[in-house]
């Protein structure tokens, strides 16, 4: 793409739901007041059962005077893997747009967020708002090397363009450009969720493409620190969590372990499968245990069709 006026450039918005109303009309509602409006906005509906398509329908969030709105209710729960799928298929598929922003339900992005995504479009084809927690703005959502959640620290890594290479949080206020996506595809929808966004950001960064947060655009989102644990090794020190239902258990260390076999990356699984064993043993259950195990195994195999057994 080419560096035009950013009232040219056309964005599609994908948001991806599941039984979270309220969160998402939060959402749309930032979506809708963007001071540089989207052409359109894709609505993937994982087959929710608490009447969000009602409430949309209600507030009159299903149609917009100056935005394209899609709604896209799928026949079931696909995960957040699955709805990224369709919706950025979906859109890529019809046509006419520069860049596809992801986004989940309970993100709420800035009014000016896809202004400034706008503005470095055609320098960079991947990029990223910095994602903000929503209770807490001196914090992040998610965190950064060895700064964690600080905003301020992470902010300083920027550039004096308010850039910062190499950093990106997937799916959460994420731009890719047509010649992105073009070139990488669509995420695997057989993932469900945890690692999806992983995945897609691997395949991105290999096909040559570099990540970029701009920290002038803001995308608020829940702040939810894990508990976690830390394990010597020599000098280095491994950070782990674990997870506390079935189904996040098998979807984080299967899709993980899928991960770093792609990467080669054998090591890693195996000095930190006896910490996470001990952590299932110890915090967990048996259970839990065993559930882990699972899924290291499925990961190894490249199966990605486990986690339905664990689906409520």
């Amino acid at each position: 793409m080419t560096n035009k006026d950013i009232n040219l450039i056309s964005l599609a918005v994908i948001v991806v739901t599941y039984n979270r109303k309220d969160y998402l009309m939060r959402c749309l509602h930032g979506v809708y007041s963007q001071t540089l409006p989207p052409k359109a906005v894709y609505i993937v509906d994982n087959a929710s059962t608490d009447g969000t398509y009602e409430c949309l329908n209600e507030n009159d969030l299903l149609s917009n005077p100056t935005i394209d709105v899609k709604y896209i209710r799928l026949d079931k729960n696909l995960g957040g893997a699955g709805g990224f799928y369709t919706g950025l298929k979906t859109a890529h598929e019809d046509g006419g747009y520069d860049g596809f922003v992801l986004m989940d339900d309970d993100g709420q992005p800035d009014k000016d967020e896809l202004k400034y995504i706008a503005k470095w479009m055609g320098r960079y084809d991947y990029i990223n708002a910095l994602v903000v927690s929503d209770t807490d703005h001196t914090k992040t959502s998610f965190p950064r090397k060895s700064y964690g959640f600080d905003r301020k620290e992470i902010e300083q890594e920027s550039d004096a363009d308010g850039i910062i290479l190499n950093y990106s949080a997937p799916f959460n206020g994420t731009m890719y450009s047509k010649e992105l996506v073009d070139k990488v595809g669509y995420p695997n929808p057989d993932f469900f969720f945890q690692g999806d966004e992983v995945n897609y950001h691997k395949r991105a960064v290999k096909a040559g493409f570099i990540p970029v947060t701009c920290i002038n655009s803001i995308h608020y989102h829940p702040c939810k620190i894990p508990r976690v644990y830390k394990f010597g090794i020599g000098r280095r020190k491994v950070k782990l969590s674990i997870e506390d239902t079935p189904i996040r258990i098998y979807c984080k260390h299967r899709n993980m372990v899928y991960n770093r076999f792609i990467l080669r990356d054998y090591i890693y699984i195996i000095i930190t499968y006896p910490f996470y064993s001990y952590l299932y043993l110890t915090k967990g259950s048996f259970k839990n245990y065993c559930i882990f195990n699972k899924a290291i195994w499925a990961g190894i195999r490249k199966r990605l069709d486990g986690h339905l057994k664990y689906l409520i």
